[in-house]
């Protein structure tokens, strides 16, 4: 699996994973408004939670986070690249 920057509205950034979909799961880009908030942290131990549980789906509209206060709402929305497949979109404040 590698990993991409790319610059998204509003001065914000993600990382986006590409790869997973050789794995047959989906492709991760996480948002944040500051590089180093965790985006590359949780792009990291989201890829690997959907590698380790090939069953675990993620359906858009749901929730997840890295502990049970953080509500991350389950998006999919076109590669931010502006090439490649979708991605499961997760906004970090």
């Amino acid at each position: 699996m590698d990993l991409a920057f790319a610059a998204e509205p509003r001065g914000r950034v993600s990382v986006v994973t590409h790869g997973m979909t050789r794995c047959g799961r989906g492709e991760f880009g996480i948002t944040e408004s500051a590089p180093g908030s965790g985006s590359l942290d949780l792009a990291l131990s989201m890829a690997g939670w959907m590698l380790a549980e090939p069953d675990k789906q993620l359906p858009t509209g749901d929730t997840v986070g890295r502990s049970a206060d953080e509500k991350l709402r389950v998006q999919r929305v076109p590669n931010p690249t502006g090439s490649g497949p979708a991605v499961i979109r997760l906004d970090l404040p």
